[in-house]
């Protein structure tokens, strides 16, 4: 329903436009005043979508009154239309200065006036939709801006307690060395609190040293801005216990992709570190005993005997018993792998190994069995498992020969 105020000092003009605003459309509501003074202090409180008033009036004109009308909040945008008297061009200059939206010439013909205040009844209610529209677009992006903060609030919020579970150090740092991002694991094993750590030196954590070399390593991240390859670093934590770890530098960008960070992730590999030992400790000691085995030296023998493709080794052994029934014996034995020989040369290998025999089984005649001598390669084949064993002879020295020469 459309509100319109009419002011002229005269009231057969108020009666007239009265009737003419009436006639406009249905529900048309008119307030008339002949006290421009009177009419401001009503409109204070009320804001119209048409206001009519006389040029001519005593005490205060239609310009000033105009001035005075838009001064006030909220009718700012509220059409107006000057009735006048006067055909100078200099009074209607003072009233469209003053905010005056249309004129109307005394006397006013009856059809103009509802046509043109007809007019700007729709411009004010055009106004008002388009008031009204942008004032929801606004709420709506208003509350779409604060779900979109409480969502990201939110999301950071659970990524960061993600983070702080994850059993590794997590951190960033920004160009002056300063900790932007920590998270709890790392704070747990300096022993500082997590609060505290931000906006802290990247030495606080971890000493001097382990700070100066995770600078020099921060600004080769920014002056390159590729990542560092994973190394691995010693970091004794507030327990005074030592720990390795596998870290890893990123840079961190901004929308323009520019470096404004350094990532950096550390692994706690100490348990892995310990396995590798024990393995090496392991492969390397024999198990009853603890003393160092031969098997690294093995090793490195077969893959040279091997890249040869035949080699001469010699092998000697040296027993002693402690009883009676038995003596020490030494054995030495040479031979060549070569297939030219009567002897199966996959049976001979790098470290063949030699069994005492005693006396009493050399005259038994039993020497010959694998529980008195045997020869053992780890690099013969089945092909060479079905050759027969070579006899057994006195300790001498056997050389690749068509026919060997016993001693």
């Amino acid at each position: 329903m459309s509100l319109i105020v009419i002011l002229d000092d005269r009231a057969t003009n108020r009666q007239i436009f009265s009737r003419l605003a009436a006639s406009i459309e249905d529900g048309v509501t008119v307030r008339a005043f002949a006290d421009p003074q009177a009419a401001l202090v009503w409109l204070e409180t009320n804001t119209p979508d048409l206001v009519v008033t006389d040029f001519k009036m005593p005490h205060m004109d239609g310009a000033e009154f105009t001035r005075r009308f838009r001064a006030q909040p909220n009718l700012s945008e509220v059409p107006v239309i000057v009735i006048t008297v006067y055909e100078e061009r200099e009074f209607r200059l003072r009233a469209l200065e003053a905010g005056a939206t249309d004129f109307l010439s005394s006397p006013v013909d009856h059809h103009e006036f509802q046509t043109r205040a007809r007019n700007l009844l729709k411009l004010r209610k055009q106004q008002l939709l388009l008031a009204k529209r942008a004032n929801n677009l606004e709420q709506k992006l208003e509350y779409s801006e604060r779900s979109r903060e409480e969502a990201l609030r939110d999301s950071s919020e659970r990524l960061a307690q993600v983070i702080d579970t994850v059993p590794a150090m997590i951190s960033a740092a920004d160009r002056d060395g300063k900790f932007l991002f920590v998270n709890a694991f790392q704070t747990a094993l300096a022993g500082i609190d997590h609060a505290a750590a931000l906006g802290q030196d990247v030495g606080t954590l971890f000493g001097e040293e382990h700070g100066a070399r995770s600078r020099a390593l921060d600004r080769k991240v920014f002056s390159s801005g590729a990542a560092l390859p994973t190394y691995e670093e010693e970091i004794i934590d507030a327990d005074g216990v030592k720990r390795v770890f596998l870290t890893t530098k990123s840079p961190l960008r901004d929308r323009a992709n520019a470096v404004v960070a350094v990532l950096t992730s550390s692994i706690d590999i100490t348990d892995r570190k310990r396995a590798e030992e024990h393995l090496l400790h392991i492969a390397h000691h024999d198990a009853l005993t603890g003393l160092p085995n031969r098997a690294l030296w093995r090793t490195g023998c077969a893959a040279r005997s091997l890249g040869r493709g035949a080699a001469t080794v010699r092998s000697r052994c040296t027993s002693s018993t402690s009883t009676a029934s038995r003596t020490s014996t030494t054995c030495s034995v040479t031979c060549s792998a070569t297939s030219s020989s009567r002897w199966w040369h996959n049976g001979c290998s790098r470290w063949p190994s030699c069994r005492v025999v005693s006396r009493a089984a050399r005259k038994r005649g039993n020497w010959r069995h694998a529980s008195s001598l045997r020869f053992a390669s780890p690099i013969s084949s089945p092909a060479s498992a079905s050759r027969p064993m070579p006899a057994w002879e006195p300790p001498c020295t056997r050389r690749t020969e068509p026919t060997p020469k016993s001693c």
